[in-house]
């Protein structure tokens, strides 16, 4: 299953690169840390501002199906493709106006 190439994400969409790390702390006032896995992920904020109803139909289809499951995510700036998964709940719909509307969509690297 591949995420759609259109709508396109608006400008203002963002890449974050993390390590989950595991903190434990003890008794003696230190903590202790090391990383929960050897391979840094990637986090996708993408953000779709002023988008036709047709086009955010075409999301919301996309996150109906994928939820729960992963899928290849190209990243429009680079090309890079990723496997990810939706890493949001639920899919906002804001009314930017009155034919159009904004909204945001989470992605996370497996």
């Amino acid at each position: 299953m591949e995420y759609p190439t259109t709508p396109i994400p608006s400008l203002g969409s963002s890449t974050e690169t993390y390590i989950p790390l595991i903190k434990s702390e003890s008794d003696g006032n230190y903590t202790k840390v090391r990383r929960r896995t050897t391979k840094a992920r990637e986090k996708f904020s993408l953000k779709y501002n002023n988008i036709s109803f047709d086009e955010f139909d075409t999301l919301r289809s996309f996150f109906l199906a994928a939820q729960g499951q992963s899928f290849t995510f190209t990243e429009p700036m680079t090309g890079v493709q990723y496997t990810c998964i939706m890493s949001q709940e639920s899919l906002p719909k804001d009314y930017a106006t009155t034919n159009t509307v904004s909204t945001s969509v989470e992605l996370e690297e497996v």
